[in-house]
């Protein structure tokens, strides 16, 4: 955690962050399995956003279940991208996550991963609610979730049946880290 923002950016250029993100809230640096958190930011996002909740603690911590994902399952990152592309048109977010929130990034792999795990980041903060989605739209989501679970032997697809429980899912991986 660091209180200033030279702290982050001292951290980030110590560290092996690939770009230089000093206007962010946060990140994961996965080669050295960390997560850096800028309060200066967080609280900057947080009065800019004025009721939105800031989802950068839920963001970031889902790097590293993303990561796991994608080390026993190779690709699947790729899958679940295309698998958002779908749920946008479907929840009617028009590129919301993979064409702007992806925009932010260079590399197509960064643009995949930053995409799904704001998505998700989102939905665990709620700042997209999908508590109140109609059956055909929650069975979507639930397949995007027990697709991406499955690849790591997590069977949940008897335990998402309804918004709310898919609320309950990500709010879960949230405590988890």
């Amino acid at each position: 955690i660091h209180h200033t923002q030279e702290a982050f950016v001292k951290a980030e250029l110590d560290g092996t962050s690939e770009t230089n993100r000093q206007y962010l809230a946060g990140f994961y640096d996965s080669k050295a399995n960390t997560i850096h958190l800028n309060l200066v930011k967080m609280a900057e996002h947080m009065i800019i956003q004025g009721h939105r909740w800031l989802n950068t603690l839920e963001h970031v911590t889902i790097h590293l279940l993303l990561g796991i994902i994608e080390d026993i399952a190779p690709g699947t990152r790729g899958e679940l991208f295309k698998d958002l592309q779908s749920l946008e048109k479907e929840l009617m977010l028009d590129g919301k996550y993979t064409v702007e929130f992806a925009s932010k990034y260079k590399d197509e792999k960064s643009q995949q991963e930053e995409a799904v795990n704001e998505f998700i980041a989102d939905i665990a903060s709620g700042n997209l609610d999908i508590r109140a989605l109609e059956k055909t739209k929650i069975q979507i989501l639930a397949n995007f979730f027990t697709k991406a679970l499955s690849q790591i032997g997590i069977n949940i697809r008897p335990y998402v049946r309804k918004g709310e429980s898919i609320f309950n899912l990500a709010r879960l991986i949230r405590r988890i880290f």
